[in-house]
């Protein structure tokens, strides 16, 4: 989820010259992948190796971006806002870490209870394809991101 926000945080902010949103598309239909089917909540060492598959592929492919796009000051907010997030990912997608065995331990409760957190996602992904449109101009992706933020937080702490 962190992902996307800082996927929308980043167009909000605006592209360089030789940037397009096109390549923010690209990052995005990564993470789209994973999120298809009954439920994207791995239950197993296989299925969570392929789905860090994905998540570090998405990751790539928005760090390079960020790096080729966005200007120093961009950058650094990024790194304000992602923290220590790539150390977590790494330790996540590392086979036999506490972290990796943890999550695998109540795997199937989350698997479970995601049909119902679905909508949430869906909701969250339309978002996230309106900013990468190519019809919707950059006025329009700063409230969108706003709306964004506030959905993603009502999600977290209002409705739980």
């Amino acid at each position: 989820m962190k992902f996307f926000l800082v996927l929308a945080t980043v167009l909000a902010l605006g592209l360089a010259q030789n940037c397009h949103w096109r390549e923010i598309e690209l990052c995005q239909a990564t993470m789209v992948l994973l999120m298809q089917g009954d439920s994207p909540i791995p239950t197993t060492e296989e299925e969570m190796t392929s789905s860090c598959e994905y998540i570090q592929e998405a990751t790539q492919c928005m760090n390079n971006y960020t790096d080729k796009c966005t200007t120093p000051m961009v950058r650094e907010l990024l790194d304000v806002f992602m923290g220590d997030s790539n150390a977590r990912l790494n330790e996540f997608c590392t086979p036999g870490s506490e972290m990796r065995a943890n999550f695998l331990k109540h795997a199937g409760c989350l698997a479970e209870v995601y049909p119902e957190q679905r909508p949430c996602f869906l909701d969250f992904q339309l978002v996230i394809e309106k900013i990468v449109d190519k019809a919707t101009t950059n006025e329009d992706r700063v409230p969108i991101l706003c709306w964004l933020v506030f959905q993603f937080i009502s999600l977290i702490f209002i409705n739980h």
